[in-house]
């Protein structure tokens, strides 16, 4: 995974003695940007999830199927 991918270089970049303020802010601003798209993607799928599980409630009232839903 991307987001795994860019933590790891962030940690290794740490072990660096020459490591500069640019380097690990510019490594520090690639792991925000991944995780932001983590959570764009995980609220598509909640969003997604919700319909889904609206449009099965919806079926099974319409079919006349006795099927309880937990809330």
């Amino acid at each position: 995974m991307k987001s795994l991918d860019e933590d790891q270089k962030l940690y290794e970049l740490f072990t660096k003695e020459d490591l500069t303020e640019d380097e690990l802010l510019e490594q520090i601003n690639l792991v925000n940007t991944t995780y932001d798209n983590v959570i764009e993607l995980n609220d598509s799928f909640n969003q997604y999830t919700d319909s889904y599980n609206y449009l099965k409630e919806q079926f099974y009232e319409k079919s006349g199927l006795n099927v309880e839903f937990e809330e």
